[in-house]
């Protein structure tokens, strides 16, 4: 059903950018051979406008649901980027690309329909055919290839760039419009301007068949092979600027910064008792005897915990260690940068975010404390792991100290992960990705809780 609302959205999207589109470059076409209104520099002027601002809308209004891709170019460089990025940060795949460029097609149609309607066969529906500027020169196919790919490379790259970077989603839609604009005042008076497979293959089919015209039909391997070309240059493009050797370097920053984190955050959970070696220094052998009745007092037993974190904060030797091998400043940033658990948990979607943020909550209700790792949030009291979360795509995976065969007769599906080692003391998982496996996950949360005799803290 999801994947039928995105191919419902990539139909609407191109439905309409073809419509408008292709409906001013015809409309505008007519006027000018009936001596109308328009003018050549208002023809291109105005079509660009159309296609800009056709897909300037449509990104806010279909693009949350689809992306809004509406061409099958833009698909192609989205699947490609995808493809270099490891699995479990794939969000497109094989199944979408054919459903978009489908969907994607029959909306042009759709519109082509509609144009025919409206315009009858006056204006040739706005079919790409090579234009008289490029005809007159020599080798004028080699030099309409050479302006589809290099403009459909420049906007795929534009697209893909764009939409990866969080801080330009509220803007998306103006500068993407923008960017179709700017390569169709360029383009129009070359190839009239494809850079979409979908926008030429609806056009010439109609003219061919409603107007007896097969020019467009005969050079659409033009506008249907180059604009494929162009998008995998793009994604290579974006590969080279955006990912490659850039992971390298993220995975070089989390050793660092780990070791950072060892060094500075005094770590009672770890197995090493450096506590215990770092407190008989001098000085807090003078603090003991001069207070030996203070720690014999009721005042001391009331919490362990609170002892715990007083021995945390009051740890300056780790800190000079640091500053001798790395410059605080650096370090700082290469803390709040490179962690790539916050880091997915920042791209994720809000919603997914607040659900975390509301099950960390529920942990501390419990008193347990949490220790952000390189991918993961493990909460735990005493050295004993009870719940670990970590960001598994659109999903949170939510690992709890509970025996998931207990599950098997009930509504809730908790899978086992008791085989890998790293998870056999917190062996039953569950994906939080509803408001009903919230509700689960706090279940779950409670029954680790219930089994361990640990109590939620007084409020």
């Amino acid at each position: 059903m999801k994947l039928f609302k995105k191919g419902l959205a990539e139909f609407i999207g191109t439905f309409v950018l073809v419509l408008f589109g292709c409906g001013a470059a015809a409309m505008t076409s007519v006027s000018i051979e009936q001596g109308g209104y328009a003018d050549p520099a208002g023809h291109l002027v105005g079509t660009a406008l159309a296609f800009g601002l056709a897909l300037c809308i449509m990104v806010y209004a279909v693009g949350s649901v689809s992306g809004c891709h509406v061409n099958p170019a833009v698909s192609l460089g989205v699947l490609l980027k995808n493809l270099f990025l490891p699995k479990e940060k794939r969000e497109f795949g094989w199944k979408e690309f054919f459903v978009y460029v489908v969907a994607q097609i029959l909306g042009a149609l759709v519109a082509v329909l509609g144009l025919r309607a409206v315009i009858s066969t006056r204006g040739g529906f706005g079919a790409n055919t090579i234009q008289p500027i490029v005809a007159s020169r020599g080798q004028p196919i080699l030099i309409a290839c050479i302006a589809e790919i290099l403009l459909t490379g420049l906007f795929v790259f534009t697209v893909l760039a764009v939409t990866s970077n969080k801080k330009f989603r509220k803007i998306g839609g103006v500068v993407l419009g923008g960017a179709l604009t700017v390569v169709h005042i360029f383009g129009i008076p070359l190839t009239g301007t494809s850079v979409n497979p979908a926008r030429s293959i609806a056009p010439a089919i109609a003219q061919a068949i409603f107007a007896k015209n097969y020019t467009a039909l005969n050079q659409l391997w033009i506008f249907i092979v180059c604009p494929l070309v162009g998008a995998c240059i793009a994604a290579i493009m974006y590969f080279i600027l955006f990912v490659w050797k850039k992971e390298p370097e993220e995975e070089c920053c989390c050793k660092h910064e780990a070791s950072v984190v060892n060094n500075i955050v005094n770590n009672y959970y770890g197995e090493k008792p450096a506590e215990e070696t770092k407190e008989e220094t001098p000085v807090a052998a003078e603090e003991v005897k001069e207070e030996p009745k203070e720690a014999e007092e009721p005042v001391v037993e009331e919490k362990v915990e609170e002892k715990i974190e007083e021995t945390v904060t009051e740890e300056p030797v780790a800190e000079e260690t640091v500053e001798e091998t790395t410059e605080t400043p650096e370090v700082k940033a290469a803390r709040k940068k490179a962690v790539p658990f916050m880091k997915r948990l920042e791209e994720a979607d809000p919603d997914l975010k607040s659900k975390y943020e509301e099950l960390a909550a529920y942990c501390d209700e419990y008193g347990l404390h949490g220790r952000m790792s390189v991918s993961h949030d493990t909460y735990r009291l005493h050295k004993v792991r009870y719940v670990v979360f970590s960001i598994r795509g659109k999903a949170i995976k939510m690992h709890v100290a509970v025996d998931p065969k207990a599950y098997e007769n009930t509504t809730m599906t908790i899978k086992d992960d008791s085989s890998k080692e790293k998870y056999s003391d917190v062996p039953g998982y569950i994906r939080v990705k509803s408001t009903l496996s919230v509700k689960r996950a706090k279940q779950l949360i409670d029954d680790a809780m219930a089994k361990a005799g640990i109590e939620k803290k007084a409020k």
